[in-house]
């Protein structure tokens, strides 16, 4: 179905997996167009934070993938569509505290176990979904108005 809304900002951002020193990258980039809009600090810092933990999931477990932001005039869309195993059990994975990080993840100081809650915290809306042995899709929505 194609929308015909008006879009304000459309980009896409590659992310390659594993190089934690790129972490942030696309998260600082998704404030841009709430300061061009001239929106809530607020606003844009939910939208940073929802999307800086998609993409610590990203550089923690998936080979690569595509970010895409989408801003119509009344909320931003964050699609994270990864390259990876998949998550074998999504409703397990939701649950606070609950991680399959490596160690070498935690030893670098990641809150393992926080990155979907604070997705679903922060963002107005958040659905997962997978494909086991190719993909996982996430979507936030932050609502403008």
């Amino acid at each position: 179905m194609i929308s015909h809304e008006p879009v304000f900002c459309e980009k896409s951002f590659s992310v390659e997996g594993k190089p934690f020193k790129n972490v942030g990258h696309v998260s600082a980039q998704i404030k841009a167009p709430f300061k061009e809009m001239k929106l809530s600090k607020e606003l844009a810092r939910r939208a940073a934070v929802a999307t800086c933990e998609a993409e610590i999931n990203i550089y923690s477990y998936a080979e690569g993938s595509w970010i895409l932001l989408r801003v119509p005039p009344k909320n931003m869309t964050v699609k994270a569509i990864d390259e990876d195993q998949g998550i074998a059990d999504i409703r397990l994975a939701m649950k606070e505290d609950y991680s399959t990080a490596t160690e070498k993840i935690r030893y670098m100081g990641l809150l393992a176990g926080t990155g979907l809650s604070n997705i679903k915290h922060f963002s107005d809306f958040s659905r997962i979904t997978r494909e086991i042995s190719k993909s996982t899709h996430l979507k936030m929505i932050t609502n403008i108005d």
